[in-house]
């Protein structure tokens, strides 16, 4: 397996959302918390923006993400304009497994060296502690728990959830 990690096209955009769609169903199936919409109008946003990428195995879109510089909404008052901040990290189920979420991190460490950023943070709902394990099992530190807010800032898929901030520091 040798991954590519590349922007996301517009092309792209029906095979992303139906990465998110099935997302959803494993999220409903195994009784984890879950994303409301597959946010088509955002991601559409953030591939125009080049902040949205896919990693490639084999000629296919086996996981997707994107990352944004500031995340004051959920962050507060420790967005300081030195994190990258990963969001929305997707794997299609046929990758399921394979630890796409190593490739993201590798890219995030070098962006984070590249642009002088001092962490790579993420969240996730506080009651998933699966995938809360899974992220520690990749470095990341446990910040806070808070209660996102109710605001068109965010996602659809993010407001007033009970959510964990994770966060890794870049040596």
């Amino acid at each position: 397996m040798n991954p590519e990690i590349l922007n996301t096209t517009p092309g792209d955009l029906d095979t992303v959302c139906q990465i998110f769609d099935a997302a959803i169903m494993y999220q409903k199936k195994n009784g984890y918390p879950q994303y409301l919409t597959n946010d088509r109008i955002l991601i559409e946003e953030l591939i125009k923006q080049k902040r949205h990428f896919k990693i490639m195995v084999d000629k296919r879109i086996a996981c997707t993400f994107n990352y944004d510089l500031k995340d004051k909404a959920i962050w507060q008052e420790r967005d300081k304009k030195n994190a990258v901040y990963l969001h929305r990290i997707i794997t299609h189920p046929d990758f399921k497994g394979l630890k796409m979420m190593q490739y993201v991190l590798d890219w995030a460490m070098q962006f984070a060296i590249k642009h002088k950023l001092k962490h790579i943070r993420c969240d996730t709902w506080d009651n998933n502690d699966s995938l809360i394990n899974y992220y520690k099992g990749f470095g990341f530190k446990i910040i806070d728990h808070i209660t996102s807010p109710d605001s068109d800032e965010i996602s659809i898929n993010c407001r007033g959830n009970k959510v964990i901030l994770l966060q890794i520091t870049v040596q």
